[in-house]
């Protein structure tokens, strides 16, 4: 049975940011969002939110892979192309564009400038030199897309049984049936290319292709 549908939006023949949505042919399940790293609460996540698994702990959380702007250079605060995903707290490595150096490793994000154009991360401990290419990701597992936020989630701060304030996980529709949407598609296409490369191998009944 199928639960979604076909969908193909291109810009013209060869378009290097086509999008083509395949079927989905697994009935939605529900998976649990991470409400936070352990010290940034993630607030709300809009529907079509780029997924990893945290390893530990099976949860979902938002995907933090990006790649850093123009040629940094050695410094603490680096441009970035984008920091969706990236919160205060994250531990991150710095990663080589050719795939196979790491810069740094277990260093933590300690600042997160969204305003700034181009956005910035501030990294802990002493400067890494980047050059044109190299990406970030956080090291709990989840640098690693595995799919899209059906349907936003909040998170809110509850109480337990013994009284204590927590803020809670959430439940999230299905990631792996992304947005099957050709008005939502136009914005998968400014993913970067390692994110895109993630999601070609999110296949649980659900294939996304970019080409």
């Amino acid at each position: 049975m199928t639960y979604g549908y076909s969908r193909t939006t291109e810009g013209s023949a060869g378009n290097a940011n086509e999008v083509v949505f395949r079927s989905i042919t697994t009935a939605p399940t529900s998976q649990i969002i991470a409400n936070s790293n352990g010290t940034t609460g993630f607030d709300a996540l809009r529907t079509g939110t780029v997924l990893g698994k945290i390893t530990a702990t099976a949860k979902f959380r938002p995907c933090a892979k990006q790649i850093v702007s123009g040629t940094p250079g050695s410094v603490t605060v680096v441009a970035m192309g984008s920091v969706n995903g990236f919160y205060v707290g994250d531990v991150v490595t710095a990663w080589d564009i050719s795939g196979a150096v790491a810069l740094a490793t277990g260093r933590t994000v300690t600042a997160v400038d969204r305003v700034a154009s181009p956005p910035t991360l501030t990294i802990s401990a002493g400067a890494i030199t980047y050059a044109a290419g190299d990406y970030i990701f956080v090291e709990d597992g989840s640098g690693t897309a595995v799919g899209l936020l059906r349907a936003g989630v909040a998170f809110v701060d509850g109480t337990d049984a013994l009284g204590a304030v927590r803020r809670a996980d959430q439940g999230g529709l299905n990631v792996f049936d992304a947005v099957v949407d050709e008005v939502e598609a136009a914005r998968f296409t400014t993913l970067n290319t390692y994110i895109k490369a993630d999601l070609i191998n999110a296949l649980n009944g659900c294939t996304i292709v970019f080409k």
